[in-house]
């Protein structure tokens, strides 16, 4: 079955990051040329839905991950009332700070482990590619965030959702055998 889910990350020079989103036919190609981290942000998002699932006890299960740049933001919210489904909508912003200014680019229901997957596949591929001293010296404005993303895929091999991808860049298997050693 074909992943309604589809998304590119690509850090670039000075911190700049290209890439897609899709969900359900609709889609989006954003440019992040000042932006703070924002694989980070979704990461530390997406481990708070499951990290503290409220919906257990009938309370809102949501999260909010700005991406802030300077030109054009994006404003991801979250929500899953089980679990299973999860609600996206995704806001371009000209202003992060003027609610009326949100222009509403995607609104749609996926499952949260498609969702998952799309954006772990595509944080898998960034760090074997770019290893965690690239992606920092690419990023400029942080680390790869290590911790939420090794807990998301535990969470996925744990759900019997992930599937290995042995390729390894060079430089990366050199920074975890540094780590090991």
């Amino acid at each position: 079955m074909n992943n309604p889910v589809s998304f590119s990350y690509v850090v670039g020079q000075n911190g700049q990051v290209n890439g897609q989103f899709a969900l359900n036919q609709q889609s989006i190609t954003f440019k992040m040329e000042k932006s703070a981290n924002p694989l980070h942000e979704m990461l530390t998002g997406m481990m708070e839905l499951v990290a503290e699932p409220r919906y257990y006890w009938g309370m809102p299960n949501t999260c909010k991950i700005d991406w802030y740049d300077e030109s054009e933001s994006l404003r991801w919210i979250l929500s899953t009332q089980d679990g299973q489904q999860l609600d996206v909508l995704l806001y371009k912003c000209a202003n992060m700070f003027e609610e009326p200014s949100d222009e509403l680019i995607i609104s749609g229901t996926c499952s949260l482990i498609n969702f998952y997957q799309a954006i772990l596949e595509k944080a898998d591929l960034v760090i074997k590619e770019n290893g965690l001293l690239g992606y920092g010296h690419q990023q400029r404005q942080g680390d790869f965030p290590i911790a939420s993303f090794l807990f998301l895929k535990k969470f996925l091999i744990n759900q019997g959702k992930w599937f290995a991808n042995n390729q390894v860049q060079k430089e990366f298997e050199e920074e975890i055998n540094l780590l090991l050693s």
